[in-house]
């Protein structure tokens, strides 16, 4: 179904309650006018719902299990695309939700409509995922043509504002942990739990804050985490049969962490860039129809495409949904998995939506399996970030932003020591090239250490021009910055004990050009180089 064909059906619906005796007619010309071919709308006076699931970090991570933490990206879809729907359909006797993505819905109702379902809603969604925050927001009746029409935008804004004022009213409801637990189905499969006696007073085993409710698999849970456990077994099959129906494979899902990758995981947190830019030239609710409908679906199959395309058939996709995805890969080949989602992410939207300059930044955190996940992911968190902050100052295209934790104990005092990231992805994939030709992971770090006199200097000089490289030598530390004050090089290297100016005060710029237009700079040192070399193309 189209966007203009789904639209047309609210249209009519709402046309129908109202009275409107050729309610067909008046929804095929009201498409006309939004589309600027009438010159009027047969008005009616309607409302709008809009609303969603917001600050979710504390509902992701209320235990440290992988398989719970999906459960809980699975649940706010789940009631986002199924549950409130579905009551809305129920109440109204009709599909009224318009779009509905990246956490916010949005649907069109007859004026008459209580402001009570705002509270449904709210309690609908309090009930299933407990711990999570959801806000709604009715409108006041407002003629159509104020939706279809040119007041478009500014009727979006201040639906916008309204909801922002509902989010910060926190209106709680008396959810008991056991109302959480509907029907003894989720995902329209029987739940294979028992209820306890309410006079048990224990805590619940996964996350310790609510009262255990259910008893599964031997281990006494509340209403909650019952729902993440049960999404969370769900969405993990459905993620794997999903990849290899598009890619012809095989594979079966990990049973743990370690069996990703039993020396190293890297665990990627990716979000797009001005998606905002994007809604900004969305001139009509037909638009943002096709707009929601597009993110949906082009994450998944930029994911699954990267990930065949890389040859990594072991993953874990944690979360997956609009602009952001968060999954756990091997370590090797993350940096360049990285890379393909950038540019098939940006392919994708500059051929949707020209001239708009979408872009993916990617946070990566490389550690080993038997890191708690609370901690990978405020660390990738951080990483995102940073990959985020270069592409608002200097535009482009996306970034990257990597760090390695060694050791779940050095992970607070590593994090942001010895690597100066974030890189355009233009940058990193220049890196990877270079990273290939080079040498093994030990040659290079054993040359870097030893570069203390003019015969390794120029003995790593021979190596990098018989590979095709321009190289020019300095055999101190002074004499570097005086040639990087005079000539721009693509790649320098530089040992750690340099004399007079030692390699960490002396950073090596990246310089990355389009024609006469430089897109991004990025600085690293040696140990981004061997990262880059290990966790890059070769997986060395």
């Amino acid at each position: 179904m189209s966007a203009n064909e789904k639209l047309e059906k609210i249209l009519y619906n709402l046309y129908l309650k109202s009275g409107v005796e050729v309610p067909v007619e008046c929804a095929k010309t009201a498409i006309e006018y939004m589309e600027g071919h009438a010159a009027s709308v047969p008005d009616i006076q309607v409302k709008v719902v809009k609303g969603g699931t917001y600050k979710i970090k504390s509902y992701y991570l209320e235990n440290n299990e992988l398989m719970d933490i999906r459960g809980a990206s699975t649940m706010i879809t789940l009631v986002q695309d199924k549950a409130v729907p579905e009551l809305l359909e129920a109440k109204l006797g009709y599909d009224s939700v318009v779009y509905n993505g990246g956490g916010n819905l949005f649907a069109l109702v007859p004026a008459d409509t209580d402001e009570s379902l705002v509270n449904e809603l709210e309690e609908l969604a309090q009930g299933l995922l407990v711990t999570a925050n959801s806000a709604y927001y009715i409108s006041e009746p407002m003629p159509l043509s104020k939706i279809l029409g040119k007041e478009y935008r500014d009727t979006m804004a201040y639906i916008e504002s309204e909801l922002e004022q509902r989010k910060k009213a926190k209106v709680l409801f008396d959810i008991s942990p056991e109302s959480a637990f509907i029907g003894g189905k989720l995902l329209d499969k029987p739940v294979d739990a028992t209820e306890l006696s309410k006079e048990l007073k224990e805590y619940c085993v996964k996350c310790r804050k609510r009262i255990a409710r259910y008893s599964r698999k031997d281990k006494k849970i509340c209403g909650g985490c019952l729902h993440k456990v049960v999404a969370g077994e769900e969405q993990r099959s459905q993620y794997v049969s999903e990849f290899n129906k598009r890619t012809a494979n095989n594979v079966k899902p990990p049973s743990s962490v370690s069996h990703i990758d039993k020396d190293d995981v890297a665990v990627i947190y990716a979000d797009g860039n001005n998606m905002g830019g994007i809604i900004q030239i969305i001139t009509n609710i037909s638009e943002m129809i096709d707009f929601s409908e597009f993110v949906k679906q082009q994450m998944s199959i930029l994911v699954y495409d990267s990930l065949s395309e890389c040859d990594m058939l072991k993953f874990e996709i944690v979360a997956m949904g609009g602009d952001d995805l968060f999954l756990i890969v091997p370590a090797k080949k993350s940096l360049y998995l990285a890379s393909q989602l950038i540019k098939k992410y940006e392919k994708a939207f500059a051929d949707k939506f020209p001239g708009t300059d979408s872009t993916l930044s990617v946070g990566i955190c490389i550690a080993k399996p038997s890191t708690p996940i609370k901690v990978v992911l405020e660390a990738v968190e951080d990483e995102l970030s940073k990959a985020k902050k270069l592409v608002r100052e200097n535009g482009g295209k996306g970034s990257v932003s990597f760090n390695v934790l060694q050791s779940y104990e050095g992970a607070v005092s590593d994090r942001g020591n010895g690597t100066l990231n974030p890189y355009s992805v233009t940058a990193l994939d220049q890196i990877l090239d270079f990273s290939e030709k080079v040498c093994t992971v030990q040659d290079i770090k054993t040359r870097l250490q030893n570069l203390l006199t003019a015969y390794i200097a120029n003995l790593i000089k021979v190596n990098l021009v018989k590979a095709g490289y321009s190289c020019t030598c300095a055999y101190n530390g002074r004499d570097a910055a005086k040639m990087m004050d005079t000539v721009k090089f693509d790649l320098c290297l530089f040992d750690i004990m340099l004399p007079e100016i030692d390699g960490y005060n002396l950073d090596g710029t990246f310089y990355v050009r389009n024609g006469n237009f430089e897109i991004g700079t990025s600085t690293f040192i040696w140990k981004d180089l061997l990262r880059v070399i290990k966790f890059g193309k070769g997986g060395v």
